[in-house]
C-alpha cells in the first residue's frame, strides 16, 4: 500500500510537471473576425466556392507567415504583422520576404495587377482589418484607322519603351528601370483592322510615359519598315489609352497623325491633339529619341551606299552622338526649330576626328542644337588625310568645351586642309582653353583652316589663358 501511495504521489507530481511545462510553452493566438477589402475604393469580396486567397500575411520583419481567404475568419498568434491583399493571388511571389518583392511586368503585357500596399495589423484584432487595393496597371491600346491595306508586310510589330519594369510591393513604389515590351500580331489585310492591347504598369503616378514604335514585318519575319509614333504618353491606372492611326500613310516618315482617347466609355472621353506635324528636310533620316544615335552615325559611316549622312533630331529631346572617328563622309546634324516653350535638340557627343585618304567632301554641319562636349576637343586629329570645303555651326549652344575646337597633329603639309569655318548665332558655354588656343592649328606643318566667319556668337570662358 505504501509502495502505491509513493508512486500514486510521484505520478500526479510528474502530471503536474507535464501541464506546467505545457502552459510555459504554449502561445496566445487571436482570431481575425472581420475583413473589410476595397478594390480601387469600392466594396470588393471574393466569390463563394473561388479558390483565390486573396490575404498575404507577413511577420513585422518582411519574413512570410501566411496566406488565407477573405471568405472566413482565421487565428495569428498574438503579434505585429503586416497584411497585403491581391485579386491575383497567383502573381505574388510565395514564400518571399516582403520586404525584398518585386512584381515584375509582364513581358507579354497581357496581365492586369491590382494590390494594396502593406497594412500594419496588430493583437487583439479588435478592429476591422481593412485592406484597401487598387489597380496597379493600365492599357495601351494601338488601333489602325487604314482602309487601304499593305502587302508589303504580313506582321505588325508593337515595341513599347516603358521607364518602368516591376512594382515593389513593400512601399508601394514602382522600380524605374527602362524596359521593351514587344508584340506581333500577324496581319491577312495589309494593317487593316489591326488592333492591339497592352497591358503594362501604369506611369502616371511616377511623372514618366511610354513611347511606342511600329517595325513592319516580311513573311520572313525581316522588318521592312519602321516607324515610331511621336510623342510620349502616359498609361493612366484602370483606363485604356487608346491610339488611332494609319499604319499606311506612305507620306509619314514618323506617326504624327493620331488621335488619343481615354476609355473607357463611361467616363468622359478626353481626345488629346498632336503636336504640330515636324516637317523633316529633305534627304535626311529622322532619329527617333529613344533610338541610338552613336550606332546610328556610325553604321550610316560604314555603308558604302551612302554618300552623306544626314540626320535630323527632335526639339526638346536627349540624344548621345559618342565619339565618331575618322570619319570618312560628309556629317549633317539638324535639330527641328523650336516651336515657342520648346528646348533645343540637346546632344553630347566626345571628339571627332575625319580621315578621307586626301579626297575631298562638303563638310560637317551643325544646326539648332544644345550640344554638350564630353571630351576635351571637339574636333581632334592625330596624322589623318582630308580636304573638307566648309564646317558649320548655326544656331548652336555648345558648353563645356576642355580645350580646343580643332586640335592638330600632322606629319606632312596640306595633309588637313579647311577651306571655310563658319560660326553663325551661336553660344559657348564654361570655355577652358587649358593653355590651348581656341582652334588649335598645327605649328610644325601647314595644315590651313583659309576662312574663319564669326557671326553674332557670343564666348563665356572660365580661362582663356
Amino acid at each position: 500500500m505504501r509502495n502505491k501511495l509513493i508512486y500514486t504521489v510521484t505520478g500526479l507530481l510528474v502530471l503536474l510537471g507535464v501541464l506546467a511545462c505545457s502552459e510555459h510553452d504554449k502561445y496566445e493566438t487571436s482570431v481575425v473576425k472581420q475583413i473589410e477589402l476595397f478594390l480601387d475604393d469600392e466594396g470588393w469580396a471574393v466569390n463563394t466556392g473561388a479558390s483565390n486567397k486573396p490575404l498575404f500575411v507577413y511577420n513585422a520583419d518582411g519574413s512570410y507567415h501566411a496566406n488565407y481567404s477573405s471568405l472566413y475568419r482565421f487565428q495569428l498568434p498574438n503579434g505585429s504583422y503586416k497584411i497585403i491583399s491581391s485579386t491575383q493571388s497567383a502573381q505574388i511571389p510565395q514564400p518571399d520576404n516582403l520586404n525584398d518583392m518585386v512584381v515584375p511586368q509582364d513581358p507579354e503585357a497581357k496581365q492586369k495587377f491590382d494590390v494594396s500596399a502593406p497594412v500594419d495589423y496588430a493583437s487583439p484584432f479588435d478592429d476591422a482589418l481593412s485592406v484597401r487595393m487598387y489597380t496597379r496597371t493600365g492599357v495601351l491600346r494601338l488601333r489602325a484607322t487604314d482602309k487601304k491595306s499593305d502587302r508589303s508586310y504580313t506582321t505588325v510589330r508593337a515595341v513599347v519603351s516603358t521607364p518602368i519594369s516591376g512594382y515593389k510591393v513593400s512601399d508601394a513604389s514602382f522600380v524605374l528601370s527602362p524596359m521593351e515590351i514587344v508584340c506581333d500580331r500577324a496581319t491577312t489585310t495589309g494593317g487593316v483592322n489591326y488592333s492591339e492591347d497592352m497591358v503594362l504598369f501604369e506611369t502616371n503616378s511616377s511623372n514618366e510615359a511610354v513611347s511606342i514604335r511600329i517595325d513592319y514585318l516580311d513573311k520572313n519575319n525581316a522588318v521592312v519598315q519602321s516607324k515610331a509614333i511621336d510623342g510620349k504618353f502616359a498609361i493612366l491606372p484602370n483606363q485604356a489609352v487608346q491610339i488611332d492611326f494609319s499604319l499606311n500613310n506612305e507620306n509619314e516618315p514618323i506617326i504624327q497623325d493620331y488621335t488619343v482617347t481615354l476609355l473607357p466609355e463611361e467616363w468622359t472621353q478626353d481626345e488629346i491633339t498632336p503636336e504640330i506635324p515636324m516637317k523633316i528636310p529633305e534627304g535626311y533620316i529622322y532619329v527617333n529619341p529613344e533610338e541610338n544615335l552613336e550606332t546610328i552615325c556610325k553604321n550610316l559611316m560604314a555603308d558604302a551606299s551612302v554618300n552623306e549622312v544626314k540626320l535630323f533630331l527632335k526639339a526638346g529631346e536627349s540624344y548621345a552622338l559618342g565619339r565618331q572617328t575618322d570619319m570618312p563622309k560628309s556629317l549633317y546634324i539638324m535639330g527641328e526649330k523650336p516651336q515657342d516653350g520648346q528646348s533645343p535638340a540637346y546632344m553630347t557627343m566626345g571628339n571627332m576626328s575625319i580621315s578621307t585618304d586626301g579626297a575631298t567632301i562638303d563638310g560637317y554641319f551643325f544646326e539648332n542644337l544644345t550640344i554638350k562636349v564630353t571630351d576635351s576637343d571637339f574636333f581632334k586629329f592625330k596624322n589623318q588625310y582630308f580636304h573638307v570645303k566648309d564646317m558649320s555651326f548655326k544656331n548652336c549652344e555648345i558648353s563645356d568645351l576642355g580645350r580646343t575646337m580643332w586640335y592638330q597633329e600632322v606629319n606632312a603639309p596640306l595633309a588637313q586642309v579647311l577651306d571655310r569655318l563658319t560660326i553663325d548665332n551661336c553660344r559657348f558655354y564654361n570655355l577652358d582653353h587649358s593653355r590651348s588656343g581656341f582652334i588649335g592649328l598645327s605649328t610644325k606643318q601647314d595644315a590651313p583652316i583659309y576662312n574663319i566667319v564669326m557671326r553674332n556668337s557670343t564666348f563665356h570662358a572660365k580661362d582663356l589663358t
